[in-house]
C-alpha cells in the first residue's frame, strides 16, 4: 500500500518539490551509473561485510535488524563490528563506542549517536565504531580489535565500500512510500536500486496479524523476510529493574519521543493495553534539553499521569539526571517468514 500523492515530506508547492525531485533523480542516476560502470572506486575490507539499509528516508527498522543480525553472528561464534556514520552525534571523526569487551558503550549517546549507543548497550560483545569513512572504521575494527565480520548500519547507499551481502528494509504497508524521490517523496533511490540487494525485509511494525502482500516484480530472485516489532519488557531508565509485559503499571502514561515513526511506537504501546494520556513528539534524533523534559513532566502531571515512557533510542538523548524518572520499552524484531533462508544465506556468505 502506497502513501497518498499528497503525503509530502516538505511543505512547499508541488511544482517546486517536483523540480527538486527532477534534479535529485538525475544526480542519483549519474552516481549509480558511475558505480555500475566502475568509474567510481569501491574499496574492499579484509573481512566479510554485511550491509543493512533502506531506500526511503526515515525509520524502517534498520537498527533492530542490525541487532538481530548481531545476535545471529554471536551464535555463530563470529567476532564482529558494527560500523555506522553515527548520524546526529555531536562528535567528529572516528570514535570507538564499544570494544566488544562485554562492558557496553564507552561514550554517551551524544558523542556516539543514539543508534550506535543503543546497539552497544544491546550487544555488549559487539565492537561498535562510528566513522563517516566506513572503510577506515572497518579497517580499525579488523586490525586493532579483531573483527571477522563488519555490519554496516544504514549502508545501502554507501557504495564506495564493497559488501558481500546487502539487506534492505522495507515498510510492509508502504514499501515505496508515495512513489516519489526526495524532496517530493521519501525515496532516496528508486525501486530499480533494489537489484543490488540480496535480501528484502518487510517490516510490519506492530501489525503482526496481517502479513499478506501482493508479490512485487523487484522481489524476483531475492530472499524475502517478513518481520514485526516484538516488545520484550519495560525497563527502568537507570536500569534499576525490569517489568514483564504482564506486570505493566495500570496508571495512565505520558510518552516522550523523538523518532522517525512515533505512530509505530504508539501502536505497540496500545496493543499492550497502555492508557496513553499525554504525548510529546520531537524530530528524529532530537537532543532533549532540560527545559523540554521539564515541560513534558509538567504536562504529564497536569493530565493526571504518573508514569513516563520513552524508547531506548530516545533514552540516551534525555539528560541523564532525568532518566531514573522514566521507563523505556525494550523491543526486538520477530521474524515470521524467511528465517531459515536467511540463516542459510549467512552461512554461505560467511563460510
Amino acid at each position: 500500500m502506497s502513501q497518498s500523492e499528497d503525503d509530502l515530506p516538505l511543505k512547499a508547492p508541488k511544482w517546486l518539490l517536483g523540480m527538486g525531485e527532477t534534479i535529485y533523480s538525475k544526480v542519483v542516476e549519474q552516481r549509480a551509473r558511475a558505480f555500475d560502470e566502475g568509474r567510481k572506486e569501491v574499496r574492499e575490507l579484509p573481512a566479510k561485510v554485511i550491509s543493512v539499509g533502506n531506500i526511503t528516508a526515515g525509520g524502517s527498522g534498520k537498527t533492530p535488524m542490525t541487532q538481530l543480525l548481531g545476535k545471529k553472528l554471536l551464535n555463530m561464534g563470529k567476532r564482529f563490528a558494527i560500523v555506522s556514520r553515527g548520524y546526529g552525534r555531536k562528535s567528529k571523526g572516528q570514535k570507538i563506542v564499544s570494544c566488544g569487551d562485554a562492558k557496553g558503550p564507552m561514550i554517551d549517546a551524544l558523542q556516539a549517536g543514539d543508534e550506535p549507543w543503543m546497539l552497544a548497550r544491546q550487544l555488549p560483545d559487539a565492537i561498535v565504531i562510528v566513522d563517516a569513512d566506513r572503510y577506515q572504521g572497518g579497517l580499525r575494527a579488523i586490525k586493532e580489535l579483531g573483527a571477522e565480520v563488519i555490519l554496516l548500519d544504514d549502508g545501502f547507499q554507501h557504495r564506495k565500500l564493497h559488501r558481500d551481502l546487502d539487506i534492505v528494509m522495507l515498510d510492509a504497508q508502504r514499501p515505496l512510500a508515495n512513489g516519489h524521490l526526495l524532496p517530493r517523496g521519501y525515496l532516496r533511490e528508486g525501486p530499480e536500486a533494489l537489484h543490488r540487494a540480496k535480501v528484502l525485509v518487510y517490516n510490519h511494525g506492530a501489525q503482526v496479524a496481517e502479513l499478506s502482500r501482493e508479490p512485487q516484480e523487484y522481489e524476483v530472485g531475492k530472499t524475502i523476510l517478513e518481520v514485526s516489532v516484538q516488545p520484550e519488557e519495560m525497563v527502568h531508565g537507570a536500569g534499576k529493574y525490569q517489568l514483564p509485559l504482564d506486570k505493566l503499571p495500570e496508571s495512565p502514561m505520558g510518552v516522550l519521543t523523538g523518532i522517525a515513526r512515533p505512530e509505530r511506537f504508539f501502536k505497540t504501546l496500545e496493543k499492550l493495553g497502555v492508557d496513553i494520556r499525554h504525548h510529546q513528539f520531537y524530530p528524529d534524533h532530537h537532543c532533549f534539553t532540560e527545559a523540554e523534559y521539564m515541560d513534558f513532566a509538567s504536562e504529564t502531571q497536569k493530565n493526571g499521569t504518573r508514569v513516563q515512557v520513552t524508547t531506548e533510542k530516545d533514552l540516551g538523548r534525555i539528560p541523564e539526571k532525568f532518566r531514573d524518572r522514566l521507563l523505556f520499552l525494550r523491543i526486538s524484531l520477530a521474524i515470521h517468514r524467511g528465517e531459515d533462508q536467511l540463516d542459510k544465506l549467512l552461512k554461505e556468505v560467511l563460510g
